[in-house]
């Protein structure tokens, strides 16, 4: 009789987010605010145009996910 080879429930997923497409992301959240303020500046852009602008904070959505997958390592 032949040994059954089960799946390893502890290894880690390949596929999903992975620590690069975090940093491209948030890469592409501050070109985009760079890009923002930029034209705000040189008055290119009222500032109350854009549609459902979200207020300034201090951690961006990406960089709060970053965050996130970097405590779930440390878990």
């Amino acid at each position: 009789m032949s040994p059954v080879i089960l799946e390893n429930p502890f290894d880690v997923p390949v596929s999903g987010k992975t620590t690069q497409s975090v940093h491209l992301k948030l890469a592409e959240e501050a070109s985009r605010k760079a890009r923002r303020e930029l034209n705000i500046e040189e008055g290119l852009q009222d500032a109350d145009s854009e549609e459902e602008e979200l207020p300034d904070l201090d951690t961006t959505p990406g960089e709060f996910l970053f965050f996130s997958l970097e405590v779930e390592q440390w878990q």
